[in-house]
């Protein structure tokens, strides 16, 4: 039985600023292209919406209000990757190999994810 192959983000190339976010232009572990839009409808909310391409506008059906406004994103780059930050949260985005780390205005971590060939266990495995 052939298990699927697991296809990740593996870096991105290029990245618009918004407003209230960014948008990246990011390539798959397959070579494939796609856009991630990363948007703070509120200081201390993210909200990442990804597709393969190119993205289309954002349906905000479930969003109360108008989404980001009042919200605005200061953009930092470097050679490494793009921090985000509002009033309330800062989001670094790593190029290669693609990373996100949230953190607050204190500096905690929050959350943090790598794309990367690591299972659930954390030992490395070779994707078919």
């Amino acid at each position: 039985m052939n298990q699927p192959s697991r296809v990740h983000v593996a870096r991105w190339r290029a990245f618009r600023p918004l407003e209230n976010g960014a948008v990246f232009e990011v390539e798959s572990s397959a070579g494939d292209s796609a856009e991630i839009a990363i948007t703070f409808p509120d200081p201390a909310i993210v909200r990442l919406r990804m597709a393969p391409g190119t993205l289309g506008h954002p349906q905000d059906r479930l969003l109360l209000g108008d989404p980001g406004s009042g919200t605005h994103t200061t953009p930092s780059a470097d050679t490494q990757g793009v921090t985000l930050a509002t009033s309330a949260l800062r989001l670094r985005v790593t190029r290669d190999p693609w990373t996100l780390s949230l953190r607050d205005t204190e500096d905690r971590r929050i959350t943090s994810a790598a794309s990367d060939n690591r299972n659930i266990h954390g030992h490395f495995e070779m994707p078919p």
